[in-house]
């Protein structure tokens, strides 16, 4: 039921000085020396695409790097489960009426609990001092565990406005954990706002593929082989198939800017790669029946870290025009390539985004049709929110300041 997960790239700690204060440094290793040994195991649904997967490739290996036994394993099961945990997943983060989908069934229900039975039982041959789980797919598996390891868990996504019914049924569950990790305080759920509550915002790593810098000509020659043209003013989406994104909304956003930038093209970037997310393929197949008879859009469905650099690189505005976020990673990304952002004014987006200072909030399709138009009519203030955008990310969203808010919750919890 679970599997070491792949980490593509290893990462030291020494590598990120020039991403900290001194005093950072100092209380990293600080912290690093009080957890020697210690072992760590996090557990989430799958080891590619989602934020979840971003932060835990960096996040580990930078760990181990410090003499930390961390680990990470993810599930190992059939696509039934995901099918399930993804409803459970938009209702916690939202009414699943929103969606058009129907609510968790008890027989679901059931299911979900059984197949956490299983999960619980090989969560349980684990040696570790400190078990970290992520999200609503192993959340009450790592609750089953019978194991003497402390027990936190972190949730990614947006729970303050999630369907009644279906928080009731896991209210149990989250009150037996001794720490629970939201991204930020309006995420917490009314009524779980206790001592128990940490909040850690989630980071992107300066050093990994996707985020090193890259030539902008090198970027768009890449991007030559999906129809891009080199003289096109680029508008693009990097993120998840999936109807919080909004995809649909953002092509309608383009094809009114269109009518003021016939010169533009938009990309969609995308992995049906995605072990959790069985929603992918059907949204994809719906955004090209959309778009069959229209070359300016271009949906790019790979997994790849080169082409997310190249597409948000080249790019002359990004959009991350979510309707509900758990925190949007992709938009972190982008403004650390001083890309200008356009984004749905909802969770972790409004923490990133000051609007008009360093991207721009919107509410409505319309809002950021006419964003896209004012950012194309003004490459100075595509330069200044770029800029601004860049300085933002390096001061409050880098990995370095991510691991040394979760060792301080190791040591915390483990008592060392």
């Amino acid at each position: 039921m679970l599997r070491s997960a792949h980490i593509r790239f290893a990462y030291s700690h020494n590598e990120y000085g020039r991403f900290l204060t001194y005093r950072e440094a100092e209380r990293l290793e600080e912290l690093a020396r009080e957890l020697f040994g210690k072992r760590i195991v996090h557990i989430n649904a799958t080891d590619t695409g989602g934020g979840i997967a971003e932060i835990l490739q960096s996040l580990v290996p930078f760990e181990q790097s410090l003499q930390i036994k961390s680990m990470w394993r993810v599930l190992t099961v059939k696509r039934p489960f995901f099918s399930v945990t993804k409803k459970i997943h938009h209702a916690l983060q939202g009414s699943p009426t929103i969606l058009g989908t129907d609510s968790i069934s008890e027989g679901e229900w059931q299911f979900y609990l059984e197949h956490s039975k299983d999960i619980a039982r090989a969560i349980a041959g684990l040696h570790a001092d400190l078990l970290i789980i992520h999200d609503p797919q192993p959340l009450v598996a790592g609750y089953l565990a019978e194991t003497s390891m402390r027990k936190i868990l972190r949730i990614h996504i947006d729970m303050s406005s999630p369907d009644k019914e279906i928080l009731s049924r896991f209210a149990p569950y989250f009150k037996k954990y001794e720490r629970l990790v939201f991204s930020l305080p309006s995420y917490i759920a009314t009524g779980y706002e206790t001592e128990q509550i940490t909040i850690i915002p989630p980071s992107i790593n300066p050093l990994s593929e996707k985020n090193k810098p890259m030539k902008r000509v090198y970027a768009r020659h890449m991007l030559s082989r999906f129809g891009v043209r080199g003289d096109s003013f680029l508008i693009a989406q990097v993120s998840r198939f999936d109807v919080w994104k909004d995809p649909i909304g953002v092509i309608q956003a383009f094809h009114m800017a269109r009518k003021i930038i016939p010169n533009s093209q938009l990309i969609l970037l995308g992995s049906l790669d995605i072990a959790d997310d069985p929603e992918a393929a059907s949204i994809v197949k719906e955004i090209r029946t959309y778009t069959e008879k229209d070359p300016s859009v271009i949906i790019i469905s790979e997994e790849s870290e080169l082409l997310v650099n190249a597409v948000q690189t080249a790019a002359d505005v990004v959009l991350q025009k979510s309707l509900r976020e758990g925190f949007g990673l992709t938009a972190t990304e982008a403004m650390w390539k001083a890309r200008p952002v356009v984004a749905g004014n909802v969770g972790g987006l409004r923490a990133q985004i000051q609007d008009g200072e360093n991207g721009f909030l919107v509410n409505s399709i319309e809002e950021a049709a006419i964003r896209i138009e004012e950012l194309s009519q003004n490459e100075r203030l595509r330069r200044e929110l770029g800029e601004h955008a860049h300085e933002s990310v390096r001061e409050r969203f880098l990995l370095p300041r991510e691991a040394l808010d979760h060792l301080q919750l190791y040591a915390d919890v483990l008592g060392v």
